[in-house]
């Protein structure tokens, strides 16, 4: 562009001044006019290319969006086949809760020739008497007993709609049970014991005190009674009277003393 003004200048400045134009001048003027050809071919190819990248901008930007929209109807649409699926699943869980329940009931009184327990036991004349999510309760020709519905046969655990994670669920909170039962009952029996052990020693205290002071009343009745023997012949008659009366509480005390628990 500086080129251009220039080559502008000088041809201008020859046309003012008269002189007529030269070899130089000439060969100014052309490399003149081949600049501004130059200048404004890439004019054109600049205004062509921010043309193009405009267009290609637009392009991103449309496919950009176009991409968003189609992520957010896919997230939506995944969004609901997880929601309907969900119901689909729900509801065919309360349906298997209900048959469950109802194959369960139903199994009350069935009777079987012969049930195969698992671990080589064979019952024979079963009647079954109820169906825990775990178990199998019944009667049979020997007496009672139970068996895990999980060591059925396999159509006899179809035939009463066992659920192998609902019935290892079943049978860990029976376990649970039990041992809480046994901790239960191992509390009371060691608190019962430790109540039991604390009477003995507080009636062993109490007992050891008593004879104690059984035996310092003793001990006086025997001092007194020591004291009077000493001078009997000349103590007067009142006083002999008092000594058979200390003898006499001495021989009760003696009785109490003997029925006292035996000390240490």
């Amino acid at each position: 562009m500086n080129r251009l003004r220039c080559g502008s200048l000088l041809v201008l400045t020859l046309a003012t001044s008269g002189c007529g134009p030269t070899e130089g001048h000439r060969a100014a003027l052309a490399e003149t006019k081949k600049l501004q050809e130059r200048i404004q071919f890439l004019q054109e190819d600049v205004a062509r290319v921010t043309s193009e990248a405009k267009g290609a901008q637009r392009s991103i930007d449309s496919a950009r969006e176009e991409a968003t929209r189609r992520e957010q109807e896919t997230k939506a649409e995944r969004e609901a086949l997880q929601k309907k699926l969900n119901e689909v699943l729900k509801a065919f869980e309360e349906y298997q809760g209900k048959y469950r329940l109802s194959a369960q009931h139903r199994a009350a009184g069935q009777r079987l020739a012969t049930l195969d327990g698992g671990a080589g036991r064979v019952f024979k004349d079963v009647e079954v008497l109820s169906i825990t999510p775990g178990e199998l309760r019944f009667r049979h020709a020997s007496g009672l007993d139970k068996v895990p519905l999980g060591q059925l046969e396999a159509s006899l655990r179809e035939r009463f709609a066992y659920d192998p994670e609902k019935a290892a669920a079943w049978l860990a909170a029976e376990r649970q049970k039990e041992v809480d039962e046994e901790t239960n009952a191992l509390i009371a029996e060691t608190k019962a014991a430790h109540a039991t052990v604390a009477r003995m020693q507080r009636a062993k205290s109490g007992s050891n005190g008593t004879r104690l002071r059984y035996q310092q009343n003793l001990n006086a009745i025997y001092a007194s009674a020591n004291a009077l023997q000493a001078d009997r012949n000349c103590c007067p008659v009142h006083k002999r009277y008092q000594l058979a009366e200390w003898s006499a509480e001495a021989a009760r005390i003696k009785q109490r003393m003997a029925a006292l628990p035996a000390g240490p």
